[in-house]
Formats: structure tokens, sequence, C-alpha cells
């Protein structure tokens, strides 16, 4: 499904057949062309950044190290930038435009082994990436409020049991929720909750 930049001038689509690629184009269909593409990956996560001239995406590669990369490029293709550190697995990704950066969840590995999932800040630039406090495990792609004062997630605890968690994107402290009403494993929040 496209979706639509910031300023409303231009569209961004994931075509996945035969490969997955980008394309761009017009809000009213002119000037489509591709600015990514690259066979054996797998891409998901577009987002628009608010200036409307770059798009960050999550390009995945099955290799003998699984790589899984935050990408931030250009709508005419160029200034391709890795965002992440190498060997960082990146599994979602949302823009936080109060803080000017990323909100990611990474896949932690210990000894070649998937250990956890957690949280971190990256800049759009790639210049830094810095690792949030222990959380709760992030199970789903965090969405941000409307005012970017907090995220909410479906975490897993120490004892395997999953909750929605608000993580106060000032303090970093994190609530858990616990209600019978909401549907934990997805982002859908019954109305009036």
């Amino acid at each position: 499904m496209p979706i639509l930049s910031p300023d409303g001038n231009w569209l961004a689509a994931v075509r996945t057949a035969p490969s997955s690629e980008i394309l761009i184009s017009r809000a009213n269909g002119d000037d489509t062309h591709l600015i990514w593409g690259v066979d054996g990956q797998e891409i998901y996560n577009l987002t628009w950044l608010p200036d409307s001239h770059n798009i960050a995406f999550i390009a995945s590669q099955i290799t003998p190290e699984y790589v899984s990369d935050l990408i931030l490029i250009n709508i005419d293709g160029s200034n391709q930038v890795r965002l992440n550190r190498p060997g960082q697995y990146i599994v979602t990704a949302v823009w936080l435009p109060e803080r000017n950066r990323f909100l990611v969840t990474e896949r932690v590995y210990q000894e070649g082994q998937y250990s956890r999932n957690r949280l971190a800040l990256i800049y759009p630039d790639g210049s830094s990436t810095e690792s949030m406090p222990e959380l709760p495990v992030p199970m789903n792609v965090p969405e941000l409020s409307s005012d970017g004062a907090f995220v909410i997630f479906v975490g897993a605890n120490p004892d395997e049991a999953y909750y929605w968690h608000i993580l106060d994107m000032t303090t970093f402290t994190v609530t858990r929720i616990e209600s019978p009403r909401l549907n934990v494993g997805s982002i859908d929040i019954y109305p009036g909750e």
C-alpha cells in the first residue's frame, strides 16, 4: 500500500515481485521511478521523514549472518546511508519527530544465538546509536502517540507473559497495562479505553 509524503506531493510503495523494490511517484501518479531494489532482500517498515525528500526503511537479507539494516535514501535514489552499526539487527523503526531520530527494535544475539529484543535510538545521519534502558522485550512495531510523548508496544516480561507497555519518552519509564479489554498481539485498542 502506498504511503503519502508529509507534504502530500509524493507516494512511496514497496513492490515485492519479482524482488523487493521501492517505487516513488508524484501524488498524481506522474514521475514514477525505482529508488531501491536488491535481489534477495525483503523491504519493510517504509517511513517518510518530515522533509518529504528522504525515506527510511528496513532491508533484510538472508545470509549466514542474516543482515537487517535501517536505510535512509533520498527520493531520487541518491545518498543511500545505512544508519545502524554493522552487526546490529534492526526489526522495527519508528520516526520520533520531537527527538529527530528513530526508535528501533533491535534483535540481540549472544554467542551467535538470538537472545532478546531491545529498543534503541538512532540519529538520521547514522552518527550515533543509543541503547535504551532495559525494557520488556518489544514484540511488535512500537506506536508513537500523536504528541510524541509516549510509545506503546506489546512486550514480553521475564515471566514470558505479554502485556501492553507505555514508554514515557521524557523519563524513559515504562508502565505495564493489564486489561482484559486489550487485544494483546495487535495494535488495535478498543474505543474508549
